[in-house]
């Protein structure tokens, strides 16, 4: 359980950070397509703020809002559409794992999110958050 909190505590990071350090310059989205992606990734990240390691079923409830959020997303902005992805299967990996446990049950959720730390990359999901954020904190149009 510590593993997917301390993702979370990275994550979260990387979500208050307004982070401009890519050295590329993506592909701008229309104004529907920019509005979708800031709303999605503003649900996912408040999703993450009330996760605590002291309460499963913070951490269960959390992930499965994160993954429901970036599913909502119908016309991702061509510029994130692969960070968007990843991210999108970050929380997939998770929640899906997550959500297999009752949410009273705080071993099954532990023993949950301990499996699903060893199946997703937490390195490659804070550069990602960090690349997404960046995105949507320019309008789209970084």
């Amino acid at each position: 359980m510590a593993a997917v909190v301390a993702v979370v505590l990275g994550l979260g990071a990387g979500w208050a950070t307004n982070y401009f350090g890519s050295g590329k310059n993506l592909a701008a989205a229309t104004p529907q397509q920019c509005a979708a992606a800031q709303t999605a990734w503003t649900k996912a990240a408040n999703a993450q703020t009330g996760i605590s390691e002291s309460e499963p079923a913070s951490v269960r409830s959390g992930f499965i809002e994160a993954r429901d959020a970036m599913a909502s997303v119908d016309d991702v902005p061509a510029g994130i559409a692969e960070d968007w992805e990843a991210a999108h299967a970050f929380y997939t990996t998770v929640a899906d794992a997550l959500e297999a446990e009752k949410a009273g049950d705080a071993e099954g959720i532990a023993e949950a999110a301990q499996v699903a730390s060893t199946k997703v990359d937490t390195d490659d999901m804070i550069a990602t958050s960090k690349r997404i954020t960046r995105y949507v904190n320019a309008d789209c149009n970084a």
